[in-house]
């Protein structure tokens, strides 16, 4: 499944999608939530012309800096860099990831979204797993998946 983020109709119709998720919403940032994601990501950032601000699992040196999301994943502890001078205060961000699993990794973005003065949109992604999509939903975020 994961060469679906190769192919180029996949990510031009995931960019159309997002097109229609997003319809009347000003989102001023896309952040993938995995280095997996960042194809989806970059598709749709292209699509609406709007920024995309990657995390990664290799920090990356910025003399603003970074934040650090760090989340429990398959017992091990992840860590991924996202850069400060991306964040913008006061934006709407939306995530992207593959196939989301991870309750841990949804709250740890959104931390650090709320750190930079901004707030959580949405999230889209391929597959989003039943246990996220009712945390999601609890917290009323908006959310879209195709499978």
């Amino acid at each position: 499944m994961e060469a679906l983020t190769r192919k180029s109709g996949f990510l031009l119709l995931f960019a159309l999608s997002a097109r229609t998720f997003l319809k009347g919403v000003r989102v001023k940032l896309r952040c993938p939530m995995s280095e997996l994601a960042i194809p989806l990501a970059t598709a749709v950032a292209v699509e609406l012309h709007i920024e995309l601000c990657p995390a990664t699992r290799n920090p990356i040196a910025e003399k603003k800096g970074i934040y650090t999301v760090n989340f429990i994943e398959g017992g091990y502890i992840n860590l991924q860099a996202v850069p400060k001078s991306c964040m913008r205060e006061k934006g709407k961000v939306l995530l992207t990831d593959f196939i989301l699993n991870n309750v841990d990794k949804v709250e740890a973005f959104e931390t650090v979204i709320r750190h930079a003065r901004s707030s959580l949109y949405g999230v889209m992604a391929v597959k989003i797993e039943d246990e996220v999509k009712k945390y999601l939903d609890s917290k009323s975020i908006k959310r879209h998946s195709f499978l």
